[in-house]
């Protein structure tokens, strides 16, 4: 029988943090965008043209959330605004895809028109995006 602190180090095993993912998202994520260390904007690794709208968005947020670790930015939350000016996109379209992705609880809302990614969900959609990306190669 296990007792309460051998059941508590078995279960710590089940926690995650940003920390604990972090060194796992860098290594997907340098496959596809690097970060411009004097502007903190994203640098894509592939063309821009082998990405959807809905694709360069995340990117764009992911780097952003990265940006904002490496104290580029203050914040790495988005406006609909900010991103159609960084991705030169129609704003009507990043409303769209942001609602999509708010949908599928791939973004958060901060505040009124601020949007960030779920840094647990940037695996997974960065896996994503490399395997659209392989095919393409």
């Amino acid at each position: 029988m296990v007792n309460e602190e051998e059941k508590e180090e078995i279960l710590k095993e089940l926690l995650i943090d940003e920390e604990s993912i972090l060194k796992e998202l860098v290594s997907k994520a340098k496959k596809i965008f690097n970060i411009d260390k004097k502007t903190g904007r994203v640098v894509l690794l592939v063309p821009k043209t082998w990405l959807s709208d809905r694709e360069l968005i995340i990117l764009t947020l992911a780097g952003r959330y990265f940006a904002c670790r490496l104290n580029l930015f203050e914040s790495d939350a988005m406006t609909n605004e900010e991103l159609a000016q960084e991705l030169n996109i129609a704003e009507e379209s990043v409303s769209a895809r942001i609602s999509e992705l708010k949908r599928e609880r791939v973004v958060e809302i901060l505040s009124r028109g601020k949007y960030k990614i779920r840094y647990t969900e940037i695996s997974g959609l960065l896996d994503e995006i490399l395997e659209k990306i392989g095919k393409r190669k």
